[in-house]
């Protein structure tokens, strides 16, 4: 994913278009990016009455922060990509334009409107759980308050991850959103403005493209780059395109 260099879509402040490959492989990131977030607001929640409740920084706290950007962006995406349609779009084949490049068909990006809002909001819950699990840090936020908030968050997730049914580290507990925050803030470059131009052509036209040269070579690369992220780097692990 990319943002459009003006940082708008359609002449609306505070939008920005983003690149998003059309794969099954973003559900369960998102997926477990909600249970993360759900995980720590009840948890604040449900000890609101205690003596020493939980505290948490923003934009982690309550219902209204990181968690509700979460579920805007995931509304947003539902309705852009055919493998998060629901229901489901059926056949199986893309009913939007399609990425061609000789005999290939591309695995399709899909050009979608997030709220800039948004991916700050998601930005900054994920340099908050970076600071949580960075002891060195903790001790230097920079209040005892924020240092008390940090630390109920580095105790909380640890209690998470020892909840998980499987072995879980707090550092892999907090991979999913940080993913999701990285593909939704990936600086422009020129390949992917390339790209973002041709899908949102493709886009307005309803044609499919046939790639050029130096269009295919922009979308290996951008693809590239989105895939390591979606996947973690893991060579075994990545969506054919």
């Amino acid at each position: 994913m990319t943002t459009e260099q003006t940082g708008q879509a359609d002449g609306t402040a505070g939008t920005d278009w983003v690149l998003v490959p059309d794969v099954d492989e973003l559900r369960p990131i998102f997926e477990h990016a909600e249970e993360l977030l759900l995980a720590l607001v009840v948890t604040e929640e449900d000890s609101a009455e205690d003596p020493e409740p939980w505290v948490l920084p923003a934009p982690l706290t309550g219902r209204d922060g990181a968690l509700a950007a979460l579920y805007r962006v995931w509304e947003v995406l539902r309705g852009a990509v055919d493998e998060l349609a629901l229901p489901r779009i059926e056949p199986d084949a893309s009913t939007r334009p399609r990425l061609l490049s000789g005999s290939r068909e591309r695995v399709p990006f899909r050009a979608v409107p997030i709220a800039t809002a948004d991916r700050e909001l998601l930005a900054a819950a994920v340099a908050q759980l970076e600071l949580a699990l960075t002891p060195s840090k903790r001790r230097g936020a920079g209040n005892p308050w924020d240092g008390k908030r940090l630390s109920d968050l580095a105790e909380l997730l640890e209690q998470i991850a020892d909840g998980e049914p499987k072995p879980t580290t707090e550092a892999e507990l907090i991979q999913p959103l940080t993913r999701i925050s990285r593909l939704l803030s990936l600086p422009p470059d020129d390949d992917t403005t390339v790209l973002l131009d041709v899908v949102r052509t493709s886009a307005a036209t309803g044609a499919d493209v046939e790639l050029t040269s130096a269009q295919t070579t922009a979308y290996g690369k951008t693809a590239t780059k989105v895939n390591t992220i979606l996947t973690g780097g893991d060579p075994l692990a990545r969506w054919v395109y």
